[in-house]
């Protein structure tokens, strides 16, 4: 079956993407010798992908197409029905609640799991998530205007960003810069 990495946990449980049929899903995997796979979904979902883990490793967000058939705009959207960026407890017993329905990139947490960033439409968005007295996800919020082909690569530990910007456009040429170090491990 096809499979994908999709994080760790401080354990040394790998959390992965699986092919099962026709759809993908959600497992958990210790490395220890002779354990098994568990789900880290239960129940019904289309197409699991891209799945960041905060760094309490209790919450999970997700790429998947929506539950109820539902159209929304996002990754993907070819089809008639595009995916939503879901949250949803480790393991995901219970339903899983939509976080956003536009958005160019998945989504990435906060460092004390707090919250969530996307990017939807040039700007760069924030949803608060809460699990006391039990899982809430707040209203999308946005932050700021990203600069035109930026990317969110990660969030740090002050809730910084990194952002990949493409400095040059195609139609420029790059500009090669030589010095003495670069040309004497030319030699």
């Amino acid at each position: 079956n096809q499979q994908g990495v999709m994080d760790f946990f401080s354990d040394g449980r790998v959390a992965y993407m699986e092919q099962v049929g026709t759809r993908f899903q959600l497992f958990q995997h210790s490395l220890a010798p002779g354990a098994f796979p568990t789900p880290l979904r239960l129940g019904p979902m289309s197409n699991p992908a891209y799945m960041p883990l905060p760094p309490d490793r209790r919450l999970m967000t997700y790429v998947a197409q929506p539950h109820d058939g539902s159209a929304s705009a996002g990754i993907g959207s070819a089809g008639p029905v595009c995916p939503c960026i879901y949250v949803d407890l480790v393991p995901g017993t219970s339903a899983p609640i939509v976080a956003a329905k536009r958005f160019f990139r998945p989504a990435q947490w906060s460092r004390d799991g707090s919250r969530i960033y996307y990017q939807s439409d040039g700007t760069l968005m924030t949803v608060a998530v809460r699990t006391a007295p039990r899982l809430t996800v707040g209203t999308p919020e946005p932050l700021f205007k990203l600069p035109p082909g930026a990317t969110l690569m990660d969030v740090f530990l002050d809730d910084s960003f990194l952002l990949l910007v493409p400095q040059l456009s195609a139609v420029e040429p790059p500009i090669a810069v030589w010095t003495g170090a670069i040309a004497s491990t030319q030699r």
